[in-house]
């Protein structure tokens, strides 16, 4: 983190050196800042250290004094003013929360346009795995780390920043799927500074929090960016006044009974959302052939996921047409595979980088390569259980009539067969070149002992030639 972090402020430097604007002077402060908090959690971590160490044994490897002295040198007052533990932590939170939204203000002009801003996301990304990591290292409580969230607009820059810099990262990466989920992006390790959210937010944060990423995919991903202009995308997503109005008022389990209590306006709201949903399952119900862009269908399953995922009770609870939950489930199921797909074929890729497998347990290229040869049969079992699950769920024809992803989940695997191949390649190429280099020591070894006998044994010429 601190490697990215100086490596993002060089980038940040020469990117805005020569622009005289007021904020990108602003801007490269902030690294400045989050430099010295990233000082201040040295000192945490080794106070931790020091406070792990029994007492009788007399043995410190970081002296009280000097840790003293060492803090008091990084203090600066407007981030601690006391010596109380979760006053200084609080105050880190407190100061973090500054610099994401103060990073947020400076490129608000750019917000919608990722690539513009790059240097503002990765350092919000910093600033949120910063928070991660002290959460993880216990520096800070679940209470305080709850807290940073729940700052205002904290939550939503946070669905914003994982969607936005997962784009950044692998957009136009071939494993990344055409249409992709927010629960891709989440469950994807390179967004595994946000999985502790889940362990404390309670259920309407964590509904907030999927609600913002499923918002900012349909603003971040170039697919369904080019639909979102689409009049059916606009009647059917709606406003997110909307859906505030339906969460905070209605709430996730109390639909029917809360009706009677709410006001005209609210009701309009709940009416609106009622219209939006059954025009959801309308035009994902609508057959191919009587659609002029199929892809729409994608974006009404995504709305419909949703709200399947959090008021699932509510959703079921109308009436829906025949099929509806077989083409759903179909549909759902097609996503989950696609998913699973592009998480091995990401695996598969990353094999033939050897920055990442540095970072796994040491391997052998034989033991690399049985691996991958183990993933080529897992492949086929999964394809034929979800052949099964398809030709169950529905016939051919029903199949042919709805937008199923077939077509992406065969070039999907045939992306995914030529990544494979790829990799065994270059994992037979580095076990030959492995046997090559021990046949070379072998080889060596063995003229060092041959010099080493004739210089013993002189007479020993003849003999061996």
């Amino acid at each position: 983190m601190k490697k990215d972090l100086k490596n993002l402020r060089s980038e940040a430097w020469n990117k805005f050196k020569n622009q005289n604007h007021e904020n990108s002077h602003t801007i490269l402060k902030k690294f400045d800042e989050l430099n010295y908090i990233h000082k201040l959690l040295g000192y945490h971590i080794r106070d931790k250290i020091s406070s792990l160490i029994s007492p009788e044994t007399g043995s410190s490897i970081f002296p009280m004094k000097h840790l003293a002295k060492y803090l008091k040198s990084l203090m600066a007052e407007r981030l601690i003013t006391s010596a109380d533990k979760n006053a200084e932590t609080d105050s880190m939170i407190n100061s973090l929360n500054v610099l994401l939204m103060e990073s947020n203000y400076l490129s608000r002009r750019y917000i919608l346009f990722p690539q513009k801003n790059k240097t503002t996301l990765k350092l919000q990304r910093i600033i949120f795995q910063t928070v991660d990591y002290m959460f993880q290292h216990c520096l800070i409580s679940p209470r305080q780390f709850r807290y940073f969230f729940q700052m205002p607009k904290t939550l939503k820059l946070a669905a914003r920043n994982m969607v936005s810099t997962f784009e950044l990262r692998y957009g136009r990466e071939l494993f990344y799927p055409k249409f992709p989920r927010p629960q891709f992006i989440l469950h994807n390790p390179y967004s595994s500074h946000f999985w502790g959210l889940f362990q404390v937010l309670d259920e309407k944060e964590k509904l907030l929090f999927s609600y913002f990423s499923l918002k900012s995919l349909l603003i971040y991903n170039q697919t369904y960016k080019e639909l979102r202009a689409d009049d059916v995308v606009i009647s059917v997503l709606k406003c997110e006044s909307l859906f505030n109005t339906w969460e905070n008022q209605i709430g996730t389990s109390q639909l029917t009974e809360k009706k009677q209590e709410m006001s005209l306006d609210e009701i309009l709201n709940h009416t609106s959302m009622m219209e939006a949903l059954q025009k959801a399952r309308k035009h994902f119900m609508k057959p191919k052939k009587k659609y002029r862009k199929q892809e729409i269908k994608i974006i009404c399953f995504l709305y419909l996921d949703f709200i399947t995922e959090n008021f699932g009770k509510y959703a079921a609870s109308h009436q829906v047409k025949p099929n509806f939950h077989k083409t759903f489930s179909l549909v759902s199921r097609n996503f989950q595979f696609l998913e699973e797909l592009s998480s091995i074929h990401q695996y598969v890729d990353q094999l033939r980088d050897p920055s990442f497998t540095l970072k796994l347990k040491p391997k052998s290229p034989r033991e690399y390569l049985k691996e991958v040869r183990l993933i080529k049969r897992y492949l086929k079992i999964i394809f034929k259980k979800h052949h099964q699950f398809t030709n169950n769920i529905m016939n051919d024809d029903q199949i042919e009539e709805i937008y199923s992803q077939a077509g992406q989940i065969n070039l999907t695997n045939y992306e995914l067969m030529r990544s494979i191949s790829l990799t065994e390649k270059k994992l037979q190429d580095d076990e030959d070149l492995q046997v090559i280099h021990s046949l070379q020591k072998e080889n060596y070894i063995f003229k060092s002992f041959h010099c080493g006998l004739l210089s013993f044994f002189p007479h020993a010429r003849n003999f061996v030639h």
